[in-house]
């Protein structure tokens, strides 16, 4: 794969010039940036000029303009208009190819497209002696990259502004320039700013009249940032956004990037990132490092970092909400100032007073800005990016960094004119960001790394650009705020009286009681109490649909259904609520690449896995992976591989173990610098778990440090982690078996499991402990449990009906196993219950093995 080569990059530094093969080898683009380098050194040849061609169809041929890869293009006389023409032509020159002229052709139906006084106009297409050409509008003037040498940053801004004008306009029709830099603007003599060669754009609609349309790229396998024929990269490498050298389509996010570019190396003299080849610049875009610079200022500074972000989701929405977040100066100034004076001395207090109060609105509604200035610029955050980036956390750091930015830049929005209440709702959602992400900050070094990097990840899932409808009342939001700091701080009884009391403080008003309930069950579900969260969830809900909240309504279905799945085990409950969330997603017009549709396609797979649906359950769970992986939060991508290794090891096939257990490992190992966070030791716990199951001694033992770990690390896992140890303590028929056994009994009666499919396994094993070293009493109690647990199961449609039946099989032989030399009439009742439970499944899904082993057990 070739690509393009930047300036003189490539070339023979001893100042020979390439030959025929090398200029093959940089592709169409390449070429065309060979040919305006000679031009700028004067090594453009006499017969490169018109090569005595006099007319193009009825356009009469001046001079030559300039030449390139993808033409040449001429100054022109159009007779019958008698005005001058602009014509560029596909000529017959080496490296001149069918392509070419198809290219041309598109950018005459994108140019025709367009009618704007900041893009130049096409006049008409037309072929002569078999060649293509296009006229259009003749600009008297110069390139942007010419005249911006010495211009201030006013003049500047106010050219990029208008080019960006031109951008977004070709964006407005579907239209993506893809090759945008300052030597494809014009600045004509009359001041006019016009974006010009759009020879590389595509159209994000479909050109049906095209007969050229090429096959889809999905079609013909060809990578969309790509030409077909040359493998060249099509655009120039320094201004070129990520995502097209990786060789994807380009967005008008892709614009954004190039336009951020120019306007940096504007600006400052030289170009945000650099690299000698493709691989180097794509590198150094990812590091997302950027010069230091005193001519930009600092607000701009972080505007044009949002906008080079390497990920297009980070970027601004489009290029013109960018330019207008652009500090420029106000006519609040001299002229407001002229006026307040004038007010007091001629017109009376009363239109003082008028003035006075509209410069004061807006003074205070910038202090929104300045806010988020002060948590930026503090020494907490200076701290905060201190200890993610010692530990290793620069993605983590990144995706804060964003958010603040975010932020940031709808502060900025919201200080300029004109004024009303229906930002309100908005001021007052942001403000309760600034304060959470200050209290991200200020509690950063009191908290462990791993929860720390969680609350990033909480934070940086949540949109910003859906506040509730309405402003909420401020009582409500002060209880709120409290409940978030005392969670933040350990304090979750706090936290919940504080919750309960915003429940209390919002009455009857629905929008309030949307939220108060929502946090309410958030803290009661990191308390320990599912069915309390899941009634206060469902409340929540109901209050915000009747306000019509909907992104309240989808984050509430979303933890719903992660409840009623995972912690409930009511699949009934968990596929309602996944059904509504899928609705609101849509509705909402959620990006396919969104953290909420990640954690929706999660809570599916899981869903589905539980059902049986192991094939679509993957499918889902794969997607989730790569999500996170292109969204960039640790703890999220290391949760799915984890949840994608349950999967494999549940569906049981030939392989899928080994399959879960690079999953686990590779889960372990992304996790490794958040240890020990949720996620850690939920995928520590599971490699744990199976290896501890693979009868192996070896495994065995690998299993045990691990299980120790996650037995000491989590409440929710403790049960879980004591029972696997007992089975190995069982499996090796360790002395440790009467005192694990003691041990996970009196952990379930403390801390109730966190499933009933836990608690069916957990209660199992103790019986089959307690068999084994004849304690009955406990063996019945155990047995009494895994009934109820069942019975839970079964009722909630937790598992397929076949597969529960065939678990409390395993549990009843295993039973019956352990007790046939001890106690042979309790091992008869249990083969007999086992037994029975087989005859009630058709006779081709009744397990051989099982049923000899059990006749053998029978008399």
């Amino acid at each position: 794969m070739t690509h393009v080569q930047d300036e003189a990059d490539g070339f023979d530094t001893t100042g020979e010039a390439p030959g025929a093969e090398d200029l093959a080898n940089l592709g169409v683009e390449g070429r065309a940036e060979y040919e305006r380098l000679r031009a700028r050194l004067g090594l453009k040849d006499e017969h490169d000029e018109a090569d005595g061609l006099e007319s193009v169809g009825r356009y009469r041929l001046e001079k030559e303009l300039g030449r390139g890869g993808m033409g040449v293009v001429y100054r022109a006389q159009d007779p019958e208009l008698g005005r001058a023409v602009a014509i560029k032509l596909v000529r017959g020159v080496p490296f001149a190819t069918g392509t070419l002229s198809a290219r041309l052709l598109r950018e005459a139906r994108v140019l025709a497209k367009l009618t704007h006084p900041h893009v130049v106009s096409v006049y008409d297409v037309g072929s002569h002696e078999g060649e293509v050409y296009l006229a259009m509008e003749y600009v008297d003037g110069v390139t942007l990259t010419d005249w911006q040498a010495g211009r201030t940053t006013a003049e500047l801004l106010d050219a990029y502004g208008k080019a960006a004008l031109g951008l977004a306009a070709a964006h407005e029709v579907g239209i993506v320039h893809r090759d945008f830099k300052p030597d494809n603007v014009l600045v004509a003599n009359d001041a006019r700013v016009l974006v010009s060669d759009f020879g590389l754009a595509g159209a994000t609609v479909s050109l049906e009249e095209s007969p050229l349309e090429q096959p889809s790229a999905r079609a013909t396998g060809e990578r969309p940032g790509v030409d077909a024929k040359t493998g060249a990269w099509l655009g120039t490498l320094a201004y070129m956004a990520p995502e097209q050298l990786r060789g994807a389509a380009a967005t008008p996010k892709s614009d954004q990037f190039a336009w951020c570019v120019a306007l940096w190396e504007a600006l400052t003299g030289e170009r945000p990132f650099v690299g000698a080849n493709r691989e180097q610049l794509l590198s150094a875009i990812e590091r997302g490092v950027l010069p230091a610079s005193e001519r930009i200022p600092k607000k701009l500074r972080r505007l044009l970092q949002r906008g080079l972000a390497a990920d297009p989701a980070a970027r601004h929405a489009d290029l013109l909400d960018l330019f207008e977040a652009i500090p420029r100066p106000k006519s609040v100034s001299l002229r407001r100032v002229w006026m307040l004076v004038s007010a007091s001395l001629g017109l009376g207090l009363l239109a003082s007073w008028l003035v006075l109060g509209e410069l004061r609105t807006e003074i205070a509604e910038c202090e929104l800005e300045l806010a988020v200035a002060d948590v930026r610029d503090g020494d907490a955050w200076a701290e905060l990016r201190e200890r993610l980036d010692g530990a290793g956390l620069g993605q983590e750091l990144r995706l804060i960094e964003g958010q603040l930015q975010r932020i940031d830049d709808k502060a900025l929005a919201l200080c300029q004119p004109p004024f009303n209440i229906k930002g309100d709702a908005e001021r007052q959602h942001l403000r309760l960001w600034v304060e959470d992400l200050r209290g991200l900050s200020e509690t950063a070094n009191e908290r462990p790394l791993s929860e720390l990097v969680e609350d990033i990840g909480r934070m940086v899932r949540a949109r910003l650009s859906a506040p509730p409808p309405r402003v909420l009342a401020a009582d409500v939001v002060d209880a709120l705020e409290q409940s978030k700091e005392l969670q933040r701080t350990g304090n979750l009884e706090g936290a919940l009286e504080a919750a309960t009391r915003a429940v209390a403080l919002a009455d009857d008003e629905l929008l309030e009681l949307s939220v108060a309930e929502q946090r309410r069950g958030r803290v009661l579900l990191l308390g320990g109490s599912p069915h309390e969260a899941m009634a206060a969830y469902g409340r929540a809900t109901a209050a915000a649909d009747a306000s019509a909240y909907d992104d309240a309504r989808l984050e509430l279905e979303l933890l719903a259904g992660a409840v009623a799945i995972m912690r409930l085990e009511d699949l009934g409950r968990g596929r309602d609520a996944l059904a509504r969330a899928a609705g609101l997603l849509d509705r909402l017009d959620e990006p396919r690449w969104s953290p909420r549709r990640a954690d929706y396609l999660e809570r599916r797979a899981e869903l589905r896995a539980r059902e049986g649906n192991y094939p679509a359950a993957l499918t889902d769970q794969w997607l989730v992976v790569l999500s996170r992986s292109l969204l960039g939060s640790r703890p999220e991508l290391g949760s799915g591989y984890a949840n994608l290794g349950v999967i494999y090891e549940r569906r049981s096939r030939a392989g899928d173990a080994a399959l879960a257990m690079l999953c686990y490992e590779h889960a372990i190992e992304v996790l490794e610098p958040l240890e020990p966070s949720t996620g850690w030791i939920q995928a520590t716990y599971s490699l744990g778990h199976l290896l501890a199951n693979t009868g192996e001694p070896e495994d065995q033992d690998r299993a045990r440090p691990l299980l120790e770990r996650a037995r000491a690390s989590s409440t929710d896992l403790r049960s879980s982690a004591t029972r696997e140890l007992l089975l190995i303590a069982l499996y090796q028929e360790s002395a440790e078996v009467g005192v694990l056994t003691t041990a996970l009994r009196d952990e379930l009666q403390l801390h109730p499991p966190p499933s009933a499919s836990h608690g069916l396994d957990d209660w199992g094993i103790i019986a089959t402990a307690a068999a084994s070293a004849g304690d009955f009493p406990m063996y019945e109690q155990a047995l009494t449990e895994v009934s109820r647990f069942a019975e839970i199961m079964h009722s909630t449609g937790a598992q397929p009906p076949a597969e529960l039946l065939m678990r409390r099989v395993g549990i009843e032989l295993t039973l019956a196993s352990v007790l046939a030399e001890l106690d042979p009439a309790r091992a008869q009742i249990q083969a007999r219950a086992a037994k029975d439970r087989l005859l009630s499944l058709p006779a081709d899904q009744r397990p051989v093995d099982m049923m000899q082993a059990l006749d053998e057990l029978l008399p």
